[in-house]
């Protein structure tokens, strides 16, 4: 009989150097089925309520020291499913700070390279406008993927400048480690080099689980924001509350309007 062999992530270098990739518990079906409870809980919720929990994260943000000390800091145009950082990006510009977004590096329209782990995102500067959505600022475009980014004629903001990094997630766990889309992003910037920034992970109560599968090349933040309260890995100074602690692993059923 053939020895079954197990299921891993395929990026794992584990598994590319054929190293222990049992102790890579990074399963695909695994994966799927946190994706699939994912997609359920987000779906369920009205615009309204990731509104309100947006707006919730975002004055977490604001009145945090990590934030108030950063004088530049990289975010994201939120997708449907991703909280939305734009107030954020306003009140920053009005306290002089500058904002970074990603660009994918090289742009997915560049015919030679066919894989998207040959790919990178790099921090762009955004410049202020004052305006109430990205489909309105002049200075951003939609890539391929739907996903907002900066003008090609935008700043390159060297790594090195960028104080605080606003990490979205497809899911997050308890010690900090992240699940995405499946592109390897965040993990490829976050192992640059000159990298110095804190890293703060980004997402609603609902994306919240006990423990995530993971692979050694996986980089967990510093901290995690969501619509329930702030964990600080980096310390621990801030352990987790109740209600933080009675969103995980995510509760479909239990739905409410953040206080």
């Amino acid at each position: 009989m053939h020895k079954r062999m197990p299921q891993v992530c395929r990026q794992c270098p584990r598994v590319r150097s054929m190293d222990e990739a049992a102790n890579c518990h990074a399963s695909p079906a695994r994966k799927m089925h946190i994706r699939r409870a994912v997609a359920m809980a987000l779906g369920s919720m009205s615009p309204e309520i990731k509104r309100q929990k947006s707006l919730a994260i975002v004055r977490r943000l604001l009145a945090h020291p990590v934030f108030q000390s950063a004088r530049t800091i990289m975010g994201y145009i939120a997708m449907e499913t991703e909280v939305d950082l734009w107030t954020l990006f306003r009140e920053a510009w009005m306290l002089g700070k500058t904002i970074a977004l990603p660009r994918i590096v090289p742009p997915l329209d560049e015919p030679r390279i066919t894989r998207v782990h040959d790919r990178r995102i790099l921090p762009y500067q955004l410049t202020p406008a004052a305006v109430d959505a990205p489909s309105e600022h002049p200075g951003l475009q939609m890539d391929m993927l739907g996903i907002w980014e900066p003008k090609s004629n935008a700043r390159p903001v060297p790594l090195a400048e960028v104080d605080l990094i606003l990490v979205p997630c497809l899911a997050y766990d308890r010690r900090g480690v992240r699940m995405g889309k499946g592109g390897g992003f965040y993990d490829r910037l976050l192992a640059s080099d000159g990298v110095r920034a804190t890293t703060a992970g980004i997402a609603f109560s609902e994306q919240i689980f006990r423990r995530l599968p993971s692979c050694p090349h996986d980089h967990p933040v510093n901290m995690l924001f969501t619509d329930c309260g702030l964990t600080d890995f980096s310390s621990r100074s801030l352990p987790i509350t109740q209600q933080d602690a009675d969103a995980w692993p995510p509760n479909p059923q239990k739905r409410g309007t953040p206080t």
